[in-house]
Parts: structure tokens; sequence; C-alpha cells
């Protein structure tokens, strides 16, 4: 993810902020998991003035870090962190290949984890690690970041870069009696 994706507005409103100067600006990657332990909400902006939600200032924050693909998978597969997750998985995203982003993000279509999700209008809304991940693979923009063009996956199972997904609802319906 390079900064453009964030405008500079949202950068300056970022570096702005009081939870950025008091808590992130020197922040290390594990101070960084204490902070996402403590989210409460994914979100970009928020409310009257789109002041940048703390789930955003943590995604700035990560990729000024820039761990390593296997520390962000860790990151996206802790069973009890689910905002680290659902942060984790934006940064992939925003950052890995095509291949990676499919290979990593299909695995948590069966993640029926509920998220609360910070709107503009700064309301909240329910949903869930399977819709987020849904949203992240088929949108173009997703909490008002504009994510990387992705290629539909048939086209990278064409090209030999993928194998076929098979869905595990096709195998229930298989081996179902009607």
């Amino acid at each position: 993810m390079s900064e453009s994706i964030l405008c500079p507005s949202t950068r300056s409103a970022i570096y702005n902020s009081s939870y950025w100067r008091r808590s992130l600006f020197g922040c290390t990657l594990s101070a960084l998991i204490a902070e996402a332990s403590a989210l409460r909400a994914v979100g970009s902006t928020a409310g009257t003035f789109g002041r940048p939600t703390r789930f955003l200032c943590l995604l700035l924050k990560l990729h000024q870090l820039r761990p390593s693909a296997e520390t962000l998978y860790d990151f996206a597969g802790h069973p009890k962190l689910k905002y680290l997750a659902a942060l984790a998985l934006l940064y992939i995203r925003l950052t890995a290949s095509p291949r990676e982003v499919y290979l990593t993000l299909e695995q948590f279509l069966a993640d029926f984890r509920k998220i609360r999700v910070q709107n503009l209008d700064a309301s909240l809304a329910v949903l869930h690690m399977d819709e987020f991940v849904d949203r992240l693979l088929t949108q173009d923009t997703f909490l008002g970041i504009a994510l990387p063009v992705l290629p539909h996956r048939a086209l990278l199972e064409k090209e030999g870069l993928l194998e076929k997904r098979v869905s595990p609802l096709s195998e229930m319906l298989e081996n179902a009696d009607f």
C-alpha cells in the first residue's frame, strides 16, 4: 500500500489526531497489537468532520511498520483478536499480489465472527467476517479506501496461478438427500 491510497487530507488528519500523537507516533509492532486488541469497530472516517477512526490510524501505522508476510498471516488467523485479524486482512488486500490475496482471504469466507463497522455518519452496523472478506474481494472501494484492482479469480485460474476453488457448500449439497 502506498501512502497515496490514503488521500493527503486523510493522512494529515491521522497525523494530527490526538490518538496518533498519544498512542501511535512511536508505536512498535507489539504496541500495535495491544492497540488493535482494544478496537471495538472497523471504519475509516466518521462523524460530521470526517475524523479518522482508530482502525484507520492503525492501518497507516501497520503500513509504516511493514510487517513480514508471516506476521500478517499470524495476525489474520488470530482466533480471539478479530479486529486485529480484520486489520491484517485489509492490509493484505492492499499490499499483496492478487494470487496471495485470494489464497489468504478465501480462507476467511467461512469465518462467521461478528464485527462492528463504523459508518461514515458514525453509526454502527454489524457485519460478519465472511462478509467483510467478501467485500474486500469484490468491491473497488471499502471503508472509503480505494482498493487496488483485483483480477477475477477465473482469470488467475485460467493462467494457472490458482487452482480451481471448491466451495465447502458444494460438498454439503453433494452429500445432501433431497
